[in-house]
């Protein structure tokens, strides 16, 4: 197990799988649903991501397929409308926790290392490149980083980034809603 937590109402679980036949056996028992997101020809590692209410057995599932061994998707929950950020290689994706839909996606130009919830925006925070998204997925700003990203910290109103170049630092600006 890999992730594991709960979430309102939900009970959420993140694992990796041994192969493909036993991430669809997994998803087949999801009497509430389930979907295959990021479909590779030549996969690296499996991983199943499901969820169901605590009370009810009925769970709804997401095949992950990484195509980057040892880089396992990772999820960061909204505390606010129920729902689930999962991201993995260079994907970002916002799932609704109520129907399972993908509420949308978001590619960046190279592998995600994280997001994070701030002042009402989504941001990633890729390899190559800083962007602040809408919640709804709309790119407020996008920063194109001068070589690899080496580290990064949130200190108030301002993400601080390092590379092997240089040290940079950005100002968040908040959605008006």
């Amino acid at each position: 197990m890999l992730q594991e937590t709960c979430f309102g109402d939900y009970r959420v679980e993140l694992r990796g799988v041994d192969s493909k036949n036993e991430m669809k056996e997994i998803l087949s028992r999801c009497k509430n649903g389930f979907i295959e997101l990021e479909k590779y020809e030549s996969y690296g590692e499996y991983f199943v991501l499901t969820w169901h209410f605590h009370n009810d057995k009925k769970m709804f599932g997401v095949g992950v397929h990484s195509n980057d061994a040892g880089s396992p998707p990772k999820i960061v929950l909204h505390h606010d409308d129920n729902k689930l950020m999962l991201f993995c290689n260079n994907r970002l994706f916002v799932l609704c926790l109520n129907d399972g839909q993908v509420y949308f996606s978001y590619m960046s130009d190279s592998t995600i290392y994280d997001t994070s919830l701030h002042k009402n925006t989504i941001v990633v925070i890729s390899e190559l490149s800083i962007v602040q998204l809408k919640r709804n997925g709309e790119t407020l700003i996008s920063h194109t980083l001068d070589d690899v990203l080496e580290s990064f910290e949130f200190v108030c109103e301002t993400l601080f980034c390092k590379t092997m170049r240089s040290s940079i630092s950005y100002e968040l600006i908040e959605e008006i809603t």
